[in-house]
């Protein structure tokens, strides 16, 4: 439900953040860019009304400074959001060479096969 859920969001927030990178911050929004923002506002809030929990959202088009939020004040736990960052950072280390992804490393064990990870996790 949460892939399927975020996907067009993601979707979204990307062609709302860059369909309107050519327009200039000193210009006002063209009506086109205006029926887009009340599209993607009016997805996600409908998206929000589906959920049984609560969603936030902060979006900010970088091309015109034009934001949308939704439960900004509310404290939410980042415990899925942080996996970004730390995949961003595993990949860095693998691509500079410090680490490798293949297989799974464990404390103390030598060359466990990714299929007792799969046996032995809960």
């Amino acid at each position: 439900m949460v892939a399927e859920v975020t996907k067009p969001f993601i979707a979204w927030a990307l062609f709302a953040a860059f369909a309107t990178q050519t327009v200039s911050a000193q210009q006002p929004p063209t009506q086109k860019e205006l029926i887009l923002w009340q599209k993607l506002e009016a997805t996600i809030q409908d998206e929000d009304r589906k959920l049984d929990g609560v969603l936030g959202v902060a979006i900010l088009d970088f091309s015109t400074g034009r934001t949308f939020f939704l439960n900004a004040d509310e404290v939410l736990p980042t415990a899925s959001s942080i996996k970004i960052a730390i995949l961003a950072e595993l990949y860095h280390q693998a691509q500079q060479g410090k680490l490798k992804l293949t297989g799974v490393a464990l404390p103390g064990a030598k060359n466990v096969p990714s299929t007792w990870y799969k046996t032995h996790t809960p």
